[in-house]
């Protein structure tokens, strides 16, 4: 749905929040490349980079004395995130620029916005005309301003405020919000994906570990989501940064063999090791982690009549601990029994 001037205007001016019809910045898409979702291009190319110079050129960067008010332009920005469906509870908002665009023949304004988010998050939002608004993150801004995926373009098209200046704070701060341990060395976008329309940024911990933000693009409803290496690698979204710090990963994350699954008495075994008393008759694997990689595990035996869950940490892994629960546990998160049913 789209508003007419005078009715976003309305909005603006008393902080009311709606949906706003979203339009890429004039010469192109600020959201970088768009490809099916398992299919991520990675990288801007030289049209998305030139797209984005094109709209940076069109808006002037203002003097102190030029810009809104900062009230203003919280209120702005509010209004924007909204309509972009963006998860953000706004710590602070900076009007940065402002020029000239044509939209239906006729020239109209359009304003440059910052804005950074309590989980970390950090955005450009523009305002075009006071009749629609479209938005980047802070970690796709990075890869137009260092001209990733070109050869020669570089764009002056960063984030400013003091939380968004740093992409490996941004970044540490994103990944803790979701529950993952990561203090971040490294950041690097990948590319985005549609359908739904989400970022994909690398991150290498100080650890030598290495995950995958999945983050919705302005105007997606996708949840925000961490990835391993390996399974971002399945979405077409592979990791270079830890790659290349830890020789012993297979350079081809993707294209390498699958990790061999243990054999059931590794897994009866686990049990016996942590203390859990459990004659198994039967056991499924459900599944595993995408983050701590830990086997998600039902057995069935007369001493749980409760039923058991278990999450078995991988061979070797001396950073995940061993977990279990019973089925009425299991039921609260999401995780259905076959063998018991949840009382």
């Amino acid at each position: 749905m789209r508003y007419t001037s005078a009715l976003l205007a309305t909005l603006l001016m008393t902080g009311g929040t709606s949906a706003l019809a979203q339009r890429g910045p004039p010469g192109g898409g600020l959201n970088g490349p768009v490809t099916p979702e398992g299919n991520i291009t990675g990288y801007m190319s030289q049209g998305d980079v030139k797209g984005i110079a094109d709209f940076v050129d069109s808006v002037s960067r203002l003097e102190a004395k030029d810009l809104v008010s900062t009230s203003a332009a919280t209120k702005r920005s509010t209004v924007m995130l909204d309509a972009l469906h963006i998860a953000c509870q706004l710590t602070e908002a900076q009007h940065l620029g402002s020029g000239t665009t044509t939209v239906g023949g006729k020239p109209v304004g359009i304003g440059l916005y910052e804005v950074s988010c309590a989980n970390g998050m950090g955005y450009l939002l523009t305002l075009i005309g006071l009749s629609s608004a479209t938005g980047i993150s802070c970690f796709a801004a990075s890869a137009a301003q260092s001209g990733d995926g070109s050869t020669h373009a570089k764009v002056d098209l960063q984030c400013r405020l003091p939380g968004n200046q740093s992409l490996d704070a941004m970044a540490t701060s994103v990944m803790r919000s979701v529950g993952a341990a990561c203090d971040a060395r490294d950041v690097k976008w990948l590319g985005q994906s549609a359908a739904p329309t989400v970022d994909y940024t690398e991150v290498a911990c100080k650890d030598g570990q290495g995950y995958v933000l999945r983050t919705p693009a302005p105007g997606s409803t996708a949840n925000l989501d961490v990835l391993s290496c390996q399974d971002a690698a399945a979405h077409g979204a592979r990791c270079t940064l830890t790659v290349a710090a830890a020789p012993t990963v297979p350079a081809a994350i993707g294209n390498s063999a699958p990790e061999p699954r243990p054999d059931l008495q590794w897994f009866k075994d686990a049990l016996a090791k942590n203390g859990i008393s459990c004659e198994v008759k039967k056991a499924r694997v459900i599944g595993r982690e995408s983050i701590k990689r830990r086997y998600l595990v039902e057995y069935l035996c007369p001493q749980q009549p409760r039923g058991l869950v278990a999450y078995v940490p991988s061979a070797g892994d001396a950073v995940n601990t061993f977990e279990s629960i019973d089925c009425n546990a299991a039921a609260e998160r999401k995780i259905t029994c076959q063998f018991v049913g949840a009382h």
